[in-house]
């Protein structure tokens, strides 16, 4: 995903404080490498601008285009402003501005220069808009970003000239060579507006799914790209019609917002595993493809945090929370692909195993028991951050059919099995059929 365009409506929750000394632009908070690599970046285009300027004579055809790309890149931001908010209200996400499909044209139909002047336009009435509605954007990312796609344009724009292609008319007169030279400018453009983010990611959060993306959202990208190509053609054979373009633009975005509702609908927000009506239903649907085969194995693991109380009265429910969420993302990673985990209220988990049988839950639910026990997480205080370590967890194993043929009599089958665990001294795995 072009990872410049997520980020131009700013970061944080919080807006920074302005300090008139300069601190304003936040790019001081930063390491030195990622200064020295963002100056570097703007320095590039700069120069690169200059130079391109220089060997450049505009055309009035070539300012039209500009001004009617300008005109629907603000229309289009201005009409997804209402969706693109609740987005962001309600999911948290990084800001999608599909910018793409205005400066990708802009590649295929103008001169550099001009498409930096296009860039420059589009990305300062997204910061201006962004700072009016939120006062978070700080003006060093709305720079970068600008930068960032500046540069992402001159590289694309640069694959086409390599091959001989000038604008989207040679495209159009190449055949099969054109669509060669256009979908190798795409692929740059996709791959250099994703790469150049990379290091400014990396510093701060070293997650690959941040760095990398998510599969909507790097698909989201590539449609963008491809109507921005259509966009060119129209612009060029039925200026009139480019027009039309909008209504798919805002179909695929709150299509993307409908999409992130659904998801956030199936989510516990404090953990960020599956809510309890999200996993009956998954539990439901596997336990209906087990029910009539002979050979048929599922089973249930109900798991309990003990002592939490303890956390919440010596840390704060805030670092509890914490705690929680450390806590699902471990029992996440011991669990196979295929394998569901719930939070089923409060400081409990459950934990959907399909095709194992006893003997294999067992095993899981151990490698969970002994992955809490050694975590090591930090509560935060205001003195400094201390770390919290001897949690455990209580589970209980419930197994299909021999424990039950619903999912509500293995679930209590399961409970049942965990009470047995907590009574016997708690930080253990016990299987109901272990205690009938």
């Amino acid at each position: 995903m072009s990872i410049a365009d997520s980020t131009s409506e700013g970061e944080g929750s919080r807006p920074r404080a302005v300090d008139h000394k300069g601190r304003s632009w936040a790019l001081w908070d930063q390491s030195p490498l990622i200064i020295a690599y963002i100056l570097l970046v703007e320095a590039a285009v700069a120069v690169s601008t200059v130079v391109l300027a220089r060997h450049t004579a505009l055309h009035t055809h070539d300012l039209v285009l500009v001004a009617v790309l300008v005109g629907l890149g603000i229309a289009q931001a201005e009409i997804g402003r209402q969706t693109e908010r609740l987005r962001r209200q309600l999911t948290d996400t990084a800001h999608i501005n599909l910018t793409s499909v205005w400066t990708f044209a802009g590649v295929l139909l103008l001169p550099p220069v001009l498409v930096a002047v296009l860039v420059t336009i589009l990305y300062v009435q997204l910061s201006v808009r962004s700072w009016y509605q939120l006062r978070e954007i700080t003006t060093y990312r709305a720079v970068m970003n600008t930068c960032f796609v500046i540069i992402t344009c001159y590289l694309a724009r640069g694959a086409l000239e390599l091959l001989g292609i000038h604008d989207i008319q040679n495209v159009a007169g190449r055949g099969a060579f054109g669509m060669f030279a256009l979908g190798l400018a795409l692929v740059v453009y996709f791959l250099t507006g994703a790469l150049l983010v990379v290091p400014t990611i990396w510093a701060r959060t070293r997650s690959v799914s941040d760095v990398v993306g998510t599969r909507s959202e790097n698909f989201l990208e590539l449609a963008t790209l491809c109507l921005a190509a259509i966009v060119a053609l129209l612009l060029v054979a039925l200026p009139a019609l480019s027009i039309a373009i909008l209504p798919p633009l805002m179909i695929l975005h709150r299509g993307l917002l409908n999409r992130e509702l659904e998801s956030t609908a199936a989510i516990d927000q404090k953990t960020g595993v599956l809510n309890a009506a999200t996993w009956h239903y998954v539990a439901r649907r596997e336990l209906t493809q087990a029910t009539g085969h002979a050979d048929a194995a599922l089973s249930i693991l109900m798991i309990d945090l003990d002592h939490f109380k303890r956390v919440n009265d010596a840390h704060g429910h805030l670092n509890g929370d914490e705690v929680l969420k450390a806590v699902a993302t471990c029992i996440t990673g011991e669990l196979r692909e295929n394998d569901s985990v719930g939070r089923f209220g409060g400081e409990e988990f459950i934990v959907l195993l399909p095709r194992a049988r006893e003997a294999e839950a067992c095993k899981i639910a151990e490698r969970i028991r002994y992955a809490v026990s050694i975590m090591n997480t930090r509560a935060v205080h205001a003195e400094g951050s201390v770390p919290i370590t001897g949690l455990s967890v209580s589970i209980g194993v419930g197994t299909f059919p021999v424990c039950g043929t619903t999912v509500n009599a293995l679930m209590h089958s399961a409970d049942t099995a965990l009470y047995r665990a907590k009574n016997d001294g708690r930080n253990r795995v016990v299987a109901f059929s272990g205690i009938t």
